[in-house]
């Protein structure tokens, strides 16, 4: 009988997962995402897929591919809009992939940006931190209606901590695990690993692995269904609009 990948290598910190075992956990997940979803209206129009990468380089530095969640719409306040206006300035940047961990960047920039109000697309990409060793989530979105052009990193941000603070406990608890010591500060402007476009930002992966102790037995072997699964449950608790389905 053919082994289940290990989420945490011989001598790796508890609480971590391999990058072979994400992806095997990623693609379950896509593929129960997809099953729960045929005839659940709130879930209708979100889709879930494995993208693979295609570039030597990209994968050598991050991994074979990462989970993309695409298609939730939501929406915004018109005091989201008012709020920092002059909050990036649409400059094109070029993406290097060296270190995960210094993907956050304050000064990442987006080639286009959003200034009108109304409902958006979220797009929710899960990638791997080697340097840490566990998921991380990426967040992208856009108008929902055409020019359908990129929120920008503040209106982004805004809109999911305003997610956060409505959705109470269980959401700050999610953002303290996805790294925001509690300041509801979690997501950070940051360049996608896998050169994905778009204005993205990301929960800094720091605090996950302590989390993920906290919600698995690290006394038991556990599954890449199983971590990726409890992951994805966790770390979605922290945009509050999102419906989840209760039996993923």
């Amino acid at each position: 009988m053919r082994r289940a990948p290990s989420t945490a290598p011989a001598g790796a910190p508890p609480g971590t997962i391999s990058a072979s075992a994400f992806e095997t956990g990623a693609v379950a997940l896509a593929a129960r995402w997809n099953a729960l979803a045929r005839g659940t209206p709130t879930l209708e129009g979100i889709t879930a897929r494995w993208v693979r990468e295609t570039d030597a380089t990209r994968a050598a530095a991050a991994t074979r591919g990462h989970l993309a969640v695409e298609g939730h719409l939501a929406s915004r306040r018109r005091a989201d809009e008012d709020e920092d206006e002059d909050d990036d300035d649409a400059r094109e940047v070029e993406v290097e992939v060296e270190d995960d961990a210094d993907i956050f960047d304050d000064d990442v920039a987006c080639v286009h940006s959003s200034t009108s109000s109304g409902a958006h697309l979220r797009t929710y990409h899960v990638t791997y931190s080697a340097a840490y060793e566990v998921p991380v989530l990426l967040v992208a979105a856009s108008r929902a209606s055409p020019p359908r052009d990129a929120l920008s990193h503040s209106r982004l941000t805004s809109s999911l901590l305003r997610a956060a603070r409505e959705g109470g406990a269980g959401a700050d608890a999610a953002l303290v695990g996805l790294g925001s010591a509690g300041d509801l500060a979690a997501f950070a402007p940051c360049d996608h690993p896998h050169g994905a476009a778009g204005c993205w930002v990301g929960a800094h992966p720091c605090e996950t692995a302590a989390a993920m102790r906290l919600l698995l037995s690290s006394s038991a072997a556990t599954s890449a269904e199983r971590y990726v699964a409890a992951w994805f449950r966790f770390a979605m608790g922290a945009v509050s609009d999102f419906a989840l389905p209760p039996t993923l």
